[in-house]
């Protein structure tokens, strides 16, 4: 009897504790991760943090009535409003409230909008009734147009209001704040068009400098390279990289060079015409880069635009011109194109680098690594390599030429990339093969840009090369780094993205202006391609600035 009384008040003890809880505690968790670590002057609804909010309790709904908080900015005048939004989904937030990205679905419910104190405090009052589930609960800043240019923004929360009563929130500044660019936007989200992976990032300008033009891999369901079916789709902008066309495939069906993998492309605008060439891979015989032969080759292809990015003619394979079976290199086992930015030479060559499978015997078992310069004096209808390899053990490739005409290569390795010039296309090379980079981004083997950002040439007031790729060890905190000695030695390199990102390819604007298109990882797990713009000024610390006096002067078209 005693041991059934001490039960029964135990048991009510318990469920007295368990109603304790569910009225102190109505949230059962929350999990507060950084949005954005990137945006743009005049940008509206940028989601700076999302709070997952996990309701347990299946026999009773609760009231959010409010979120609070402090905005963190290097300058509160940059930050023009907040508000709260809930998400349909766990992707990343999109708004498109003025319409201008129609193709891609918002997955924004308004919850309410709040109010900044001069202190940065916030509050965003409203109302949403919760039952058990798990949702998604947004904060979002709108930047000022007159915003500066590397000031940053950042925003915590600090508690919930729950029925009336206030949640305190352990972890609601999570690392990382938001640098804002001139211009920063999402060219292709995860699930946009309903393919859950976009990778390989390819830009260029066109030859009126009215438009930007991308290429991406688009891998549908799957994020496996080549030779894994792929597709290549193009987009463009016409206000500097703010707002992006609707992703259009110009590679990888039937009716656009072979319903098979297509993809890791690079671009290059052709000065002399105004055509646009892409530049891809693609798995014809089912064939990638370790297992293709000289007669199953991973082939190349082009594709070429003569209205500025805005249609595309169908691929055309030029193999055969180049290597594997029936070739001037036949014991070739195939290759892949650097991906990103090609090359075109003062002189109207197109120079696109290329690193390839060789094999004395044509065997599979018997090849090395080596890097070499395609080339076209037509304006890309027919390609030939040139010279001989600029360094074994090579992987994907960038090449720039030099104010006298030498060519300069940066290869992907661990650690710094390897690096070499050559003063006749490739027939000799100043270095040994293996020669590394002694200065700029060093660690983790990626792809990303090397190339010219000015040249005394065209009458600026510097020769300035950059070089893009992640600081790290891992692929993170993608980065540039500048020279003033024709990409010979570079300086301490400046974060673009301090969170998990990869691939990066980059363009000149008119306005001397840089672009950059690369791949980062958000909230969602797989990669947003994301594009940023950004003055000289911003890249080199306040040490070079294009003025009236000094004005930028591309090279002419």
């Amino acid at each position: 009897m005693k041991n059934k009384t001490i039960l029964t008040f135990l048991i009510l003890a318990m469920a007295t504790l368990d109603t304790y809880a569910d009225e102190v505690t109505p949230i059962s968790a929350t999990k507060v991760e950084q949005g954005k670590v990137t945006t743009g002057i005049g940008n509206t609804d940028v989601p700076i943090l999302r709070s997952t909010l996990t309701i347990s309790n299946p026999t009773r709904s609760v009231e959010l009535q409010g979120v609070t908080g402090m905005v963190k900015a290097t300058s509160l005048k940059d930050v023009k409003a907040i508000r709260a939004y809930f998400a349909s989904n766990s992707q990343e937030l999109f708004v498109d409230s003025k319409k201008e990205m129609t193709w891609r679905e918002s997955n924004a419910i308004p919850y309410a909008e709040g109010k900044i104190e001069k202190d940065g405090t916030f509050i965003i009052t409203g109302s949403r009734s919760l039952t058990a589930g798990t949702y998604y609960l947004w904060i979002a800043l709108d930047i000022s147009k007159k915003a500066q240019e590397g000031n940053t923004v950042d925003a915590s929360i600090t508690s919930y209001i729950i029925d009336g009563e206030s949640q305190p929130e352990p972890d609601g500044n999570p690392a990382n704040a938001a640098t804002i660019f001139l211009t920063e936007s999402s060219v292709l989200m995860p699930m946009d068009k309903g393919s859950l992976y976009y990778r390989i990032p390819a830009i260029c300008t066109s030859a009126d400098g009215k438009r930007l033009v991308v290429l991406t891999d688009d891998r549908k369901d799957h994020n496996i390279d080549l030779p894994t079916h792929c597709y290549v789709v193009a987009q463009y902008s016409e206000d500097n990289g703010r707002t992006w066309s609707d992703p259009v495939t110009v590679a990888g069906t039937a009716e656009r060079g072979g319903d098979y993998g297509h993809g890791d492309a690079s671009l290059i605008t052709n000065r002399m015409n105004g055509d646009i060439i892409g530049i891809m891979t693609s798995s014809h015989y089912g064939t990638g880069f370790f297992s293709s032969t000289p007669d199953k080759p991973q082939t190349w292809k082009t594709i070429v635009s003569h209205d500025g990015g805005l249609t595309w003619e169908k691929p055309i394979d030029h193999t055969k011109e180049l290597y594997a079976a029936g070739s001037p290199h036949p014991n070739w086992l195939g290759g892949f194109t650097g991906s990103g930015a090609g090359l075109q030479k003062r002189d109207g060559t197109l120079v696109s680098p290329f690193v390839n499978r060789e094999s004395p015997d044509g065997s599979r078992n018997n090849f090395t690594q080596n890097y070499y310069n395609f080339m076209s004096k037509d304006g890309g209808k027919t390609w030939f390599v040139s010279g001989k390899s600029g360094t074994t053990a090579a992987d994907e490739p960038k090449v720039l030429e030099r104010n006298n005409g030498d060519l300069a290569i940066s290869v992907r390795a661990n650690g710094y990339n390897y690096y070499n010039v050559t003063s006749d296309d490739g027939e000799t090379w100043k270095n040994a093969p293996q020669t590394r980079f002694t200065t700029g981004i060093s660690g983790n083997a990626c792809d990303g840009e090397y190339m010219y950002w000015c040249s005394t040439l065209d009458g600026n007031p510097w020769d300035i090369v950059l070089q893009t790729l992640p600081n790290s060890n891992s692929r993170q905190n993608v980065s540039i780094a500048l020279s003033t000695d024709e990409g010979e030695t570079f300086g301490t390199p400046k974060t673009i993205c301090p969170r998990g990102s990869a691939y990066s390819a980059a363009t000149i604007l008119p306005d001397g202006t840089l672009g950059v298109y690369y791949e980062e990882e958000g909230v969602y797990g797989c990669y947003t391609m994301r594009f940023v713009r950004f003055s000289l000024n911003w890249a080199s610390n306040g040490k070079y600035s294009f003025t009236k006096k000094k004005p930028f002067r591309p090279i002419s078209y």
